[in-house]
């Protein structure tokens, strides 16, 4: 869980969503939009769902008290498949297929609220939070009923996408070979197989040369520090993609910035 309360205005948010996000809004307003174009708003008192895998854009808009405040809390695929099991099936069609959605949040808000206000007491141990949880999305249902079912449910279907299209736009984000599979709708196996028919290289070879490639363009406009260059093609580790650069370019890219300053 995480609480975040801002006195000014902030916009265009980068955040990558690594579990499914549930962001309860009790001031001002959230807008929440991905590469794709889709794009929800979250006033107080409503329920931003965000679906694992997604990258988005925020703005946090305050409210007229000048403040605004979420806290955002995170679910698994295993919690979320425990707490909707004993509902029905849901209608087909409304379920959100681009994994941003709105749902109402009164009661389940106030529960999170008092989480809060305890210093997440039922959260402190995997029993208690599981369990903490599980009623918290149940308590969504209950108050939205069967739209709010459906959006739930729908985090858990990941759709198969377009393999060229995802890879292009998520290259440079720190994600392991099982990420990417899991989040274009794959299992490993065809992951690796879709994979070596479309690009014609196995994944972890093709990966390699686009983040270097493009680390190289960040490096030549000597604006940005070797670290900060590292993390943005998708490298935790800045001594290993310093070793990766070398072995690629022959330079370092602290070197070869340095050319450009």
């Amino acid at each position: 869980m995480l609480h975040k309360r801002l006195t000014e205005p902030v916009s265009e948010r980068p955040s990558y969503v690594a579990m499914h996000a549930l962001s309860f809004v009790a001031e001002g307003q959230q807008v929440v939009y991905d590469a794709s174009g889709a794009r929800i708003r979250v006033r107080a008192g409503q329920v931003g769902v965000m679906r694992r895998g997604l990258y988005t854009l925020s703005d946090l808009l305050a409210s007229e008290s000048g403040a605004f405040e979420t806290t955002v809390v995170f679910v698994s695929d295993a919690v979320l498949r425990e707490a909707l099991a004993d509902f029905a099936q849901a209608p087909r069609g409304s379920a959100s297929t681009n994994g941003l959605s709105v749902l109402l949040g009164g009661r389940a808000g106030q529960r999170v609220r008092v989480w809060r206000n305890e210093g997440n007491t039922p959260l402190t141990n995997e029993t208690t939070a599981r369990a903490a949880l599980r009623d918290l999305l149940q308590a969504l249902v209950a108050e939205g009923g069967e739209e709010s079912l459906a959006r739930l449910r729908g985090l858990g279907e990941t759709p198969r996408r377009p393999l060229r299209e995802f890879m292009q736009a998520h290259f440079d984000k720190p994600l392991t070979l099982a990420d990417y599979a899991q989040l274009s709708g794959r299992s490993q196996r065809s992951f690796r197989r879709d994979f070596k028919a479309r690009f014609g290289e196995s994944p972890k070879r093709w990966l390699v040369a686009q983040r270097l490639e493009r680390a190289r363009q960040l490096a030549q406009t000597g604006q940005r520090s070797v670290s900060d260059i590292a993390a943005s093609v998708g490298y935790t580790s800045t001594s290993h993609f310093i070793e990766l650069y070398k072995g690629r370019f022959g330079v370092t890219p602290g070197a070869e910035r340095a050319l450009t300053v």
